[in-house]
């Protein structure tokens, strides 16, 4: 072949474009094997090519030259060896005679695939994005199977231009835009292919670098590499695999094995320090549908923090200053939530940049969080002291943060498992619907005092474990003392913890009678007989909403003769009980009248209407509140509710609540008053204690 000139042309819609001053590019398309023309004639030459093959066309030539080698008379491109026993090239333009084109300022709107190619491929290696490491980097984990056994590698550009093998690129290729910032990265086009044979590759191509999507069996090879880098490169790689994913459109199973993807590098948090007086720590971070809550500490007296930057998980940055909320009474704690286009609820670690007034830079990072929906409330509610949840905090941030939790993580509650003890009843008068978590100790005077009252034979009570790991002690000491007592009793465990309201909804799904007696796990019966006067009371009443009856502490006092709801120290409703604290006999209490409401702890309620209402609101955090909002329903929707002063029983208040941190550690009692008065604002001061007193 020594010696001759081998022809080839340019594809008619593409023509010689300038790529800078000193070279040129041209698209060419290949009648001939591409294979020859590559080993014997573009091998030898001094430039720069690739070539592009799509199933069922010919295949194309991308090629960069000197400028020199192009003769504007002619119309053409002669290359020529430095040895002359190999063959010259010649691209001809076929007779067309437009002028050479710049290839600068591109907006792509108006070319064809094969034409922007060629102009990514053409590019200047000095337009390299900051955020392209220097190591070709496995970016996908093909243990998680993203992309269905795909692996995504990214190999930087050493040179202007670095020629590599033949490569094939088929399915539908289209551009996708790169998001700028405020930082150096620069606006640019990536491709990726969404079907890709086992046996072909696909050339990704941007500024200065070029991307191989390619099947491999190596089932570690990203975490083995990503244990070899910094915390900062880690984060950085998941950034550009997470714009990857939301670009290309992936269902929620890819999102959710790139969040297990995350925690399997498990990359430890990064704060800053300086001595002691300057400090910025994000400590907290919670995803959501569409925004990112963080929260953390900002120490900074002498102002030498001049911004605080988050980059999340998909590749967005934003300024922190402008979302942080900072109260007075909060310290140097800090809390803030940031709407987020990308990602939503999968963005569970950030990183983040704090710039110093001097100019130098610091980088931090957030833990890893991954939950469910008590553990997003609890993390939010925990950021500030509860303190510092003041009417504005509540309205501004906290109050969205957790409503958008809500609409985030809630799982409608099931139950997991469903035994029967005792006796089973075909239609059993009322069914007890008892909410258990981690408070056992009552379950025996319970069931003691069920089996010694004889109107209750006909009664069937339902347990709901609402702690799913205790399953097999509970279900061991239930069915040693159903078979003592005689008590028909079935065990309901939930899936996983609901709370009180979801744990008493899922109950009453469970129950098989018409008629619903709410009862706390520390209730118990102060006489006999009590609950047929009770039934008997709560049928007279015409349109009966919910009924409940005197409670009274292990001393005897009042503490509970029927609810209401007034503004006391704080800004919002809390709820009150009439005479709380007064001796258990106190004449007044001892008048059964209509109240606002009752309290969860021992509550009547026939069992249509409790469904028609929706149940008890789980919107609420932990227990508090769902039952003067489920009364304010009942009441809304026409019905009384009535408070029966000659029905009394024990009540030790609080006792399984008191087990639940996201209650005893949190700001959840000024939430939840704060919630239900703006859900009821409009209702609450026809309802205050001088109504029943």
């Amino acid at each position: 072949m020594g010696g001759e000139i081998v022809t080839i042309s340019l594809q008619s819609a593409a023509h010689f474009f300038a790529v800078d001053d000193t070279s040129l590019c041209a698209v060419c398309e290949i009648k001939t094997d591409p294979k020859d023309l590559v080993q014997n004639v573009l091998a030898n030459l001094n430039i720069f090519y690739t070539v592009y093959s799509q199933a069922g066309r010919l295949p194309f030539l991308i090629i960069r030259f000197p400028r020199h080698a192009f003769s504007q008379v002619h119309n053409r491109a002669v290359l020529r060896s430095r040895n002359p026993d190999y063959p010259s090239l010649v691209i001809d333009n076929m007779g067309f005679a437009d002028e050479v084109g710049l290839a600068h300022s591109e907006r792509f709107s108006d070319f064809k695939k094969i034409e922007i190619l060629a102009r990514l491929f053409c590019r200047p290696a000095e337009t390299l994005f900051d955020y392209v490491s220097s190591h070709a980097t496995n970016i996908l984990a093909d243990e998680f199977k993203v992309f269905d056994g795909v692996s995504f590698f990214e190999v930087p550009l050493r040179t202007a231009l670095e020629p590599f093998s033949i490569s094939k690129v088929t399915g539908e290729v289209r551009p996708l835009r790169h998001d700028g910032s405020k930082s150096t990265e620069r606006e640019a086009t990536w491709f990726f292919c969404n079907a890709l044979p086992d046996t072909e590759e696909l050339i990704l191509i941007g500024d200065g670098a070029f991307y191989i999507l390619r099947r491999t069996k190596a089932s570690d090879s990203y975490l083995q590499r990503s244990v070899k880098l910094p915390a900062s490169a880690v984060l950085a790689q998941r950034e550009k695999l997470g714009a990857f994913l939301h670009r290309s459109g992936k269902g929620a199973e890819q999102f959710f094995r790139f969040v297990a993807l995350q925690k399997m590098q498990n990359v430890s948090a990064q704060a800053y320090a300086w001595r002691e007086e300057v400090s910025a720590v994000v400590d907290t971070i919670v995803g959501l549908n569409d925004a990112i809550f963080l929260g953390g500490e900002c120490k900074d007296p002498a102002g030498l923090i001049d911004t605080i930057t988050i980059r999340t998980a998909f590749g967005e940055t934003h300024a922190l200053d402008q979302f942080m909320v900072r109260p007075k009474n909060a310290k140097d704690r800090f809390c803030a939530l940031i709407p987020v286009k990308r990602g939503g609820k999968n963005n569970v670690q950030i990183r983040g940049q704090v710039t110093l007034a001097s100019g130098s830079l610091a980088a931090i990072s957030s833990p890893l969080w991954t939950g469910d929906l008590n553990a997003a409330r609890t993390k939010i509610l925990s950021t500030l002291p509860s303190a510092s949840l003041t009417e504005d905090v509540l309205e501004n941030v906290i109050g969205p943060a957790l409503k958008k939790a809500y609409d985030t993580f809630y799982e409608r509650p099931i139950a997991e498992e469903i035994t029967s003890f005792g006796p089973v009843l075909s239609a059993p008068d009322c069914t007890l619907v008892i909410p258990l978590y981690k408070e056992y100790g009552f379950i025996k005077p319970q069931l003691q005092s069920f089996h010694f009252d004889p109107e209750l034979q006909n009664t069937e009570v339902v347990y709901v474990l609402d702690r799913p790991e205790d399953a097999s002690a509970v279900e061991h000491l239930i069915k040693g003392l159903a078979r003592i007592y005689k008590v028909s009793v079935r065990l309901v465990v939930n899936a996983k913890n609901a709370g009180f309201a979801g744990a008493s909804n899922v109950g009453a799904s469970a129950a098989a009678s018409d008629l619903l007696l709410f009862f706390n796990s520390d209730v118990v019966p102060g006489q006999t007989p009590w609950l047929s006067n009770w039934i008997t009371r709560h049928r007279s009443k015409g349109l009966v909403g919910a009924s409940g009856p005197r409670l009274l502490y292990a001393d005897g006092s009042l503490q509970h003769a029927g609810l209401y709801s007034e503004k006391d120290l704080m800004p919002w409703y809390t709820n009150h009980h009439y005479f709380k604290g007064y001796p258990g006999d106190y004449p007044m209490a001892l008048e059964s009248r209509p109240v606002p409401g009752v309290t969860g702890a021992c509550l009547m309620m026939e069992k249509d209407l409790f469904e028609d209402l929706g149940g008890f609101g789980d919107e609420f955090v932990v227990g508090d509140f769902e039952d003067s909002d489920l009364c304010l329903k009942a009441r809304e929707a026409g019905r009384s509710n009535y408070y029966f002063g000659d029905i009394s029983l024990y009540h030790f208040e609080r006792a399984s609540m008191n087990q639940s941190q996201a209650y005893t550690k949190s700001g959840a009692v000024r939430y939840n008053g704060w919630l239900y008065s703006e859900k009821w604002k409009d209702a609450l001061e026809s309802i205050a204690q001088p109504e029943a007193v």
